[in-house]
């Protein structure tokens, strides 16, 4: 798998050689786990003990599944992406968790002591810790402590709601934006004439008319591959100096429209100073990015296995257009 960055303001640094984890430090919040596997295809219903859900849903998270090795992810920045997050079993205040037995006893239960602790850490120093909880209903993450409006993240075979795409275009509206966002959209979608949020059935829902006809069509039915592309850089217009994380970009795009998909993400990211991570395995996609003059501000991650654990190498757009050009293998 190859990271392509927007080289602006920063570098993921993983502290730990042994720490492997999709909770990263963006996330502010544990249920990322759950959400990860359900992007990934896992199940979220269990049937078993507390502490065997515990493990089902964290554990494989940890670099070989051995508890005893904390997951440190350091994100370095300077401004609210400067945070690391730290996933860590047992340690700090021996707190008891009460799990109930069953559901007919209600009153009966079981102390242990608390196991998972994350820590986040954020760019002023402060450190917030939590633990995820069992209760009488469940798995328990409890509210979200804090917000963090400027960071996305698009997993792979993430099917991007139409109410999500609709909220952010509403924000476009109110900053006086959407005009232009809808210009350059169908600039390189011309067979979309305009874009416009209707209601149906109580639900707003993102609707496309289509050039040379008066028909309006839900953009997710007008394309899938349109409308993940589309929320993907509404995600980066609607935020300046945001944090933008995409798993596997290639997903559902036709090869020819990939040169037109990056010119438009890259021309966006730089107006918004918005930072964009993400990776492909497709070496069309590759040719579309580093194809390209403007390369100054990219540059490519390749992520390799060695014996003594992972290897993180950096190449900068330069170097990676000249390898792409020579037809080398970059990926």
């Amino acid at each position: 798998m190859s990271p392509v960055q927007r080289d602006r303001r920063g570098e993921w640094c993983w502290e730990n050689e042994s720490a492997r984890s999709n909770l990263h430090g963006l996330s502010g919040h544990p249920d990322i786990a759950i959400r990860y596997r359900g992007q990934r295809g896992l199940s979220g219903s269990f049937n078993a003990p507390p502490l065997r859900i515990e493990e089902a849903i964290f554990r494989d998270l940890f670099y070989k599944r051995e508890w005893n090795n904390p997951i440190h992810v350091k994100l370095r920045g300077d401004g609210e992406d400067k945070r690391s997050v730290t996933v860590s079993r047992g340690g700090g205040q021996a707190e008891e968790l009460l799990i109930p037995l069953s559901d007919v006893e209600q009153q009966a239960t079981t102390p242990r002591s608390a196991s998972l602790l994350f820590e986040w850490t954020n760019a002023a120093g402060q450190t917030r810790p939590f633990r995820p909880r069992f209760t009488s209903q469940g798995f328990v993450y409890g509210m979200q402590e804090e917000y963090l409006p400027d960071f996305f993240y698009f997993s792979a075979n993430q099917t991007i709601s139409a109410e999500e795409n609709a909220a952010r275009f509403s924000e476009l509206g109110f900053e006086g934006a959407r005009a232009e966002f809808i210009e350059f959209f169908t600039a390189e979608y011309p067979w979309i004439a305009d874009l416009s949020i209707e209601v149906v059935a109580g639900s707003p829902t993102l609707y496309a008319t289509l050039r040379g006809s008066k028909d309006r069509l839900p953009l997710a039915i007008v394309s899938g591959g349109v409308n993940r592309i589309f929320g993907i850089m509404l995600a980066v217009a609607s935020h300046r100096k945001g944090v933008v994380l995409v798993d596997e970009i290639e997903n559902n795009t036709y090869f020819k429209h990939q040169p037109a998909i990056w010119r438009g993400l890259s021309s966006l990211a730089r107006q918004t100073e918005t930072q964009l991570f993400v990776t492909t395995h497709n070496e069309e996609w590759l040719e579309a990015v580093f194809g390209e003059n403007d390369v100054e501000d990219v540059a490519l991650w390749r992520l390799e296995r060695k014996d003594n654990g992972p290897r993180l190498r950096q190449f900068s757009g330069k170097q990676i257009s000249v390898a792409v050009r020579s037809s080398g293998e970059v990926r």
